[in-house]
């Protein structure tokens, strides 16, 4: 596979959103621009895609990588990252929604709900350990879809910006697709 550099893929997505972009009034009254369906694509084999147009938390991004998948859901875990965080975390300092507690403590549903050929698990589901032992055992599963946002929430304060995940191997490497409902382009 051969793909664009990175940096010149974004490059191209943000000169079409400004010369592009439908101009949209934001939840927080802010105005933007987007534009819908764009995507990247990166192979790993050629390097890991550090942007490099600007100076990155690196720190920052491998501490809060680590605490999505420990499965925190407590702000102040987070250290001095925590302050991009704390305005939507609640008034005991959790994160609702957050990556962490969807990708390891998936809400339980209603068996009393079920119908026949459902068969739902009794406890909060582990998702990630789920795809984690499935890439291990069968890895040519075609079912290895990790979600993020519960379509059952009524409202959440600030749904994940990356609602679902999808895993393929097919033979010695990994696929992922990424879907972002959200991306702020200006932060990279």
């Amino acid at each position: 596979m051969s793909c664009l550099p990175f940096d010149l893929q974004y490059i191209k997505i943000a000169r079409e959103i400004l010369e592009d972009g439908v101009e949209i009034v934001g939840r927080n009254n802010l105005r933007y621009k987007q534009v819908f369906g764009q995507t990247i694509k990166v192979d790993l084999r050629g390097g890991f895609p550090a942007f490099t147009l600007r100076k990155m938390p690196v720190r920052n991004l491998f501490r809060e990588f680590m605490w999505d998948i420990s499965g925190d859901y407590r702000v102040s875990n987070l250290g001095p990252a925590k302050h991009f965080w704390d305005f939507l975390a609640d008034s005991e300092g959790r994160l609702a929604g957050s990556y962490g507690r969807s990708w390891r403590s998936w809400p339980k549903v209603c068996p009393e709900e079920s119908m026949e050929w459902e068969n739902f698990r009794k406890e909060p589901f582990d998702q990630l350990k789920w795809i984690w032992e499935q890439l291990r055992t069968n890895p040519t599963n075609r079912q290895l879809v990790l979600q993020t946002v519960n379509p059952a929430y009524e409202s959440l304060h600030c749904p994940g910006c990356h609602p679902c995940l999808v895993f393929s191997s097919e033979g010695a490497h990994l696929d992922l697709l990424v879907t972002a409902r959200s991306n702020d382009m200006a932060t990279g």
